[in-house]
């Protein structure tokens, strides 16, 4: 196709270095170009429903990237519109925008192109890439714009964030199968949950309260946890971003909260933590404590 899966995942420079790594939790990657509205994206004033399958991969191959992490890429590819890489996100995403009707990214499309592969990131012949079209947000990420803000202003995003998170928890999905909504029968789960390569699948919710108890075992074992550590006991499954941190929370100039990179969400128990403040305090305690040590978020 001209072009290798390599360019792809972001192996080649765009005028300056990536981090590159594995899937984990440390800092994105972000190129200046992909946040200037004058640029020329590879499909500004095109009807993305007649592009191609191919015109996309060609464009998400070409455009700058506006975030890099792990092997998860997006680019921005036009005025209005990002493609992304990486399985399990396209349904969860249109279930919290349809379904639940939480700030998050429009999806379009979502594709899956076999491209040629070098070796260099694979090792196979070729590979299944998954892509998905979806909205641009303009805006900044909290993470960046936190020093910038008022009292009011904190508290505001304070609350829109504690409203999702009251959204997803009062939504019982208990109908649902554990892990990424519309996964393969063999996805695996992924987050700070489990392990970096991913954990599962998980059948049943009972399936998994028995992972994480022989996990406790484990740890009662090598003395890293108290013999009276209680076990998991779960009742309910609701939707989980799982990686409900600064980064992923971009406000707008009307100061609207939305809620991007649900990579890591899926139908997982819900949380048995009953906090003693108000929600919106607790979030903004989260949110104060992330901005100063990065904190990663599970809910």
């Amino acid at each position: 196709m001209g072009f290798c899966v390599s360019k792809l995942l972001g192996t080649e420079s765009q005028d300056s270095g990536s981090p590159g790594g594995m899937i984990g939790f440390s800092k994105t990657y972000q190129h200046p170009r992909p946040i200037d509205d004058d640029y020329d994206f590879p499909l500004d004033g095109k009807d993305i429903a007649s592009v191609s399958d191919k015109e996309l991969l060609f464009a998400f191959a070409t455009a700058p990237r506006l975030y890099e992490y792990g092997y998860v890429t997006v680019s921005r590819v036009s005025k209005d519109l990002v493609i992304k890489s990486g399985p399990g996100v396209a349904e969860t995403t249109k279930f919290a925008l349809e379904t639940l009707q939480l700030p998050v990214p429009r999806v379009h499309r979502a594709f899956i192109v076999d491209v040629p592969d070098t070796g260099k990131v694979f090792g196979t012949p070729s590979e299944d890439i998954h892509l998905i079209v979806m909205d641009y947000i303009k805006g900044s990420t909290v993470e960046k714009a936190w020093r910038s803000f008022d009292i009011a202003a904190k508290e505001n995003v304070a609350q829109q964030v504690a409203d999702v998170v009251n959204k997803m928890q009062s939504t019982v999905l208990n109908h649902m199968r554990i892990g990424p909504i519309g996964r393969a029968h063999d996805e695996t789960c992924q987050g700070p949950w489990f392990a970096g390569y991913g954990t599962g699948p998980f059948d049943t919710l009972k399936e998994l309260e028995d992972w994480c108890n022989h996990k406790v075992d484990v740890g009662i074992m090598v003395k890293q946890l108290l013999p009276e550590t209680p076990r998991f006991e779960f009742k309910d499954t609701v939707l989980t971003h799982q990686d409900l941190a600064m980064r992923n929370l971009v406000v707008n100039e009307d100061m609207k909260v939305w809620v991007i990179n649900w990579g890591c969400a899926g139908v997982y128990p819900k949380s048995s933590n009953k906090p003693r403040c108000s929600f919106r305090r607790r979030i903004m305690s989260m949110l104060i404590w992330c901005w100063r040590g990065s904190l990663i978020d599970t809910i």
